[in-house]
């Protein structure tokens, strides 16, 4: 699937990738910390994602997050349960989820990945 030039999010790597590029174009050239974080050490140049408008880019996000059962609907007003590979993601160690973010956002190189 498709939404203008950006495909719908269904990897948790590939939306906090997409996620991290959105919070550094929305800080740019503030030098700002995201809740407490450079902005620099999980954004230090272009990635993957830096072509993309931010409309579309926001957009996906927010389906992605929708989708994945990290908020419920406002219509529903109740929890809704989180998707499987949301939840396979959140239980890889840290340094694993670091890698597969990175490498989404482009950072990686292929021996690497």
């Amino acid at each position: 699937m498709s939404r203008g030039r950006i495909s719908v999010i269904r990897d948790p790597a590939i939306a906090s990738a997409a996620a991290k590029c959105w919070l550094a174009r929305w800080h740019k050239g503030q030098g700002v910390k995201a809740i407490g974080i450079p902005i620099t050490s999980f954004h230090a140049q272009d990635c993957g994602f830096c072509e993309y408008p931010v409309d579309k880019l926001i957009e996906s996000i927010d389906e992605f997050v929708r989708w994945a059962g990290l908020k419920a609907p406002e219509s529903i007003g109740e929890p809704v349960a989180m998707r499987e590979s949301v939840e396979m993601f959140l239980t890889l160690p840290s340094h694993e989820q670091s890698r597969l973010v990175q490498k989404a956002q482009g950072y990686l190189d292929m021996d690497e990945q």
